[in-house]
């Protein structure tokens, strides 16, 4: 018989919401070969007809709340009690995020399971967080690091602040991108030339000062794929700009990739605005399009672009790099980046990380 197999503190496969989601949808399809996979997803993020207990081989379990904010505790402990309820003590659970960390003192049987924490970024420091929620995460991300069997990192800056006498059970497990669509298989949607960001809709994606960068500082047009429509910070977004000529509000693409990568190949850059986290999928996909990439200044994003991306680290900046790019653009920086993720980031060497770190 194969070993079980539980992934939870994902929103849920397939991704409707982020990395972790895309993360645990590509690592099912590989372990299912050899486990027999049960990951937990939120009900409300799936029709009545797309919740189907078994999916392409893996098995999936609803809980029926939010998997995000302080209805995530509550979300990951009833993910963690199914677990508790049906898993053999041969089991292995895989836990994405720390959040549910802050739980595990009170779960023995959890802990005496094979149990492996992808730790993410530093999920505390996001401002979309109150103070409550900053300190749940703060208090998880230490009990993780305490209580895991196995700690996955996706960033050697994440390894490094782990206390030293738990570092050996770090792994550094990063993301993969031939998921994607090789070419573009759509018309572009666009009749113009256009710069590029698809991310949430939050304060620390730095979305506000790239829109205001974009149409006060260049002649583009501004295409922001997001979920904008569903944040308070997305709505405020859509009022003070959704009426401008040059930009262009997207709602969030998930079932559509062929559309998605269109956008991708189709755009003059990608602007990467993400201040905060870890390793973060999205900037992977557009590397792996062959896109110019303008990337926040950070340790998680240069990291990941391995240095070879731009930088900006304010308006100002942004706006600099953009007016020299209209000067003097670099045409081969798409295809460099493009080529670190060929090398970088697969799948196929995520799950043979993976796979290792269990041993």
């Amino acid at each position: 018989m194969k070993k079980i197999f539980y992934i939870i503190g994902s929103a849920g496969v397939p991704a409707r919401y982020g990395g972790f989601e895309t993360f645990a949808h590509q690592i099912a399809l590989k372990l299912c070969e050899k486990y027999d996979v049960h990951i937990a997803c939120s009900k409300l993020l799936y029709r009545s007809t797309e919740r189907i207990q078994q999916d392409r081989s893996f098995n999936r379990f609803f809980i029926p709340l939010k998997a995000n904010g302080l209805a995530g505790v509550i979300y990951d402990l009833l993910s963690l009690n199914y677990v508790s309820r049906h898993a053999d003590r041969e089991a292995i659970v895989m836990i994405l995020g720390c959040g549910p960390g802050i739980l595990l003192p009170f779960l023995p049987g959890i802990r005496k399971r094979m149990l492996l924490i992808h730790l993410d970024g530093l999920e505390w420091e996001r401002a979309k967080w109150n103070y409550l929620v900053k300190l749940v995460l703060k208090m998880g991300w230490k009990l993780s690091v305490r209580y895991a069997k196995r700690l996955i990192t996706d960033s050697l800056y994440v390894t490094n602040l782990i206390p030293i006498k738990h570092r050996p059970k770090a792994h550094l497990i990063r993301y993969g991108a031939e998921h994607l669509p090789t070419g573009s298989l759509a018309e572009s949607p666009e009749n113009s030339d256009y710069v590029l960001t698809i991310a949430r809709a939050e304060p620390e994606n730095k979305l506000e000062l790239i829109l205001k960068t974009v149409i006060n500082d260049s002649a583009y047009t501004m295409v922001l794929i997001s979920n904008a429509g569903h944040t308070r910070y997305g709505k405020k977004l859509i009022k003070k700009y959704g009426d401008h000529s040059r930009v262009k509000f997207v709602e969030a693409i998930y079932d559509n990739p062929a559309l998605l990568q269109s956008y991708r190949f189709n755009c003059t850059l990608y602007i990467h605005g993400h201040s905060a986290g870890g390793t973060n999928p999205s900037l992977i996909e557009a590397m792996a399009a062959g896109i110019p990439v303008f990337a926040w200044d950070n340790p998680f994003n240069r990291e990941t672009t391995y240095n070879m991306a731009r930088y900006f680290h304010d308006r100002e900046s942004l706006s600099r790099l953009i007016q020299e790019w209209s000067e003097q653009p670099d045409h081969d920086l798409g295809s460099r980046l493009r080529q670190i993720t060929g090398e970088s980031y697969q799948w196929d060497k995520v799950y043979e990380q993976l796979i290792e770190a269990l041993k």
